[in-house]
């Protein structure tokens, strides 16, 4: 990089650091990076042995962040300034990575404010889960794969894979053009072997692991949402009048870039291209073969290779697309209606334990969610316990869009003898707090009307005194 390079470019760095950075730890734990605090909590040999029950990815990030965890603490601040970090190191690699497939500085230097300020890339660098370190070593496998260095790209590649299992279809693309055009057939072969030896691994968990999660939304929207989800993160799945004009001007600034990029018959804009089509466009094919995984965060592989086909088409003009991307960023840090869900915000007000008591949780998301934030939780006796204290918690599940809390017009108690002390209708999350004067005994049958228009399908846990 020539000394004339280096202002712009420190000045995003700057930028991408501090929209990383700044609000990092604003928002409380949601599900899957409960889960990641709970995991890495463990000494490390459970931990591994405890992976492929609870995740569909590979253990590469949680061999980072383990370490990780156990210096700086598994905390919302602190396991998520992992993933910034990674992010903010995507920027520079996104900037060399353009250089070399583009050729010219005014594109690299636009692809890197594409990454730095684009709502996707900053959701992922501030969230303990594997995707912004994906991204960063898929950028690194691009970058050595445009400069024909196939050990580095071997090695890249290979962490890749060791991430998470969709980095097969940007890197297996990547081996097989490096193989035709440089005419080096080991390096490509030996990633080929570690996907191989993966393939057991990604069995055993897709065994154990659901995906309807992914499946409960159509395929049309997800297909729709993938770019869409790339240029503005997460805010256009509220359908208000700002977030689709914001997703609109943003798909619309976008598709000028493909065009004009197109049309400088450039021999790297292809390639960025067709890598940003193999990482997304795989996927898509084997959902409608069947096979259906597709959602933003797996193919999420694919978002550098589309802003470095972008920021060779808008140049300077990506300026527009950047303002864009910090206006969602903003809008999420600003709006709760964007954010996680709420645990921390739940045990806040929860506070500490006063007596005995029993919480009422949704499934599996609330007892993973609260477990972080409360310690002490132990799952109900079948035959109910005495308690003196009843909570009724539930989240706002907003990360995509969901629905309101319950807001119950007539709470029916959970035995005789207690009383409403609390009702709490937070923009985040319901909190009904029922008490009593002196320990009463409860079990599933009241607690489950108790809990109805608030919890569906209640899971109850106990917190006794003094935990």
């Amino acid at each position: 990089m020539r000394k004339t390079d280096w202002r712009p470019f420190a000045a995003l760095m700057i930028a991408a650091a501090a929209l990383r950075f700044a609000t990092i730890d604003v928002q409380s734990f949601w599900f899957d990076e409960a889960l990641t605090a709970k995991l890495l909590r463990l000494p490390l040999g459970e931990m591994l042995s405890q992976l492929p029950d609870t995740e569909l990815t590979p253990p590469l990030y949680y061999l980072l962040a383990w370490p990780w965890a156990h210096i700086f603490g598994s905390d919302e601040a602190a396991l998520r300034s992992l993933s910034a970090l990674f992010g903010i190191a995507t920027v520079p690699v996104a900037y060399h990575a353009a250089r070399e497939i583009i050729g010219t500085r005014s594109a690299a230097l636009a692809t890197a404010a594409l990454v730095a300020f684009n709502p996707l890339l900053v959701w992922y660098s501030q969230e303990a889960r594997p995707y912004s370190l994906l991204v960063l070593l898929c950028a690194l496998s691009m970058l050595f794969a445009a400069r024909r260095q196939v050990w580095w790209w071997a090695l890249a590649s290979s962490l890749a894979l060791l991430t998470h299992y969709f980095a097969a279809f940007l890197v297996v693309p990547e081996g097989l053009w490096l193989a035709w055009v440089c005419r080096a057939y080991l390096a490509p072969v030996l990633v080929g072997l570690v996907g191989a030896a993966l393939i057991p691994l990604a069995a055993y968990e897709r065994s154990k692991i659901g995906t309807g999660y992914i499946e409960g939304v159509s395929l049309s929207r997800r297909v729709i949402g993938v770019p869409e989800d790339f240029l503005t993160g997460f805010v256009v799945k509220f359908d208000t009048t700002r977030e689709q004009l914001l997703d609109a001007f943003a798909l619309a600034l976008a598709g000028v870039g493909v065009v004009l990029a197109l049309r400088l018959r450039n021999r790297g804009v292809l390639l960025a291209a067709g890598a940003a089509l193999c990482a997304a466009g795989i996927p898509l094919l084997l959902a409608l073969a069947g096979q259906d995984f597709l959602n933003t965060r797996n193919v999420i592989a694919a978002c550098v290779p589309a802003l470095i086909v972008i920021g060779a088409g808008l140049r300077w003009g990506a300026v527009l697309l950047c303002a864009v991307g910090l206006a969602c960023v903003v809008l999420v840090a600003a709006d709760d209606t964007f954010q996680r869900e709420n645990w921390r915000g739940i045990a806040q007000a929860m506070g500490p334990a006063r007596s005995a008591r029993v919480v009422v949780v949704p499934p599996v998301s609330g007892v993973v969610g609260l477990e972080v934030q409360v310690s002490g939780l132990e799952r109900m006796p079948a035959a109910g316990v005495s308690v003196s204290e009843v909570d009724i918690a539930t989240p706002r599940s907003t990360e995509l869009g969901g629905a309101l809390s319950g807001r119950p017009a007539r709470p029916q108690p959970p035995a005789p003898g207690f009383r409403l002390a609390e009702r709490r209708y937070d923009d985040t999350f319901t909190l009904l707090r029922w008490v009593a004067p002196r320990p009463v005994r409860v079990d599933a049958a009241g607690l489950t009307v108790a809990a109805r228009g608030v919890v569906l399908s209640p899971v109850l846990l106990v917190q006794p005194l003094g935990r």
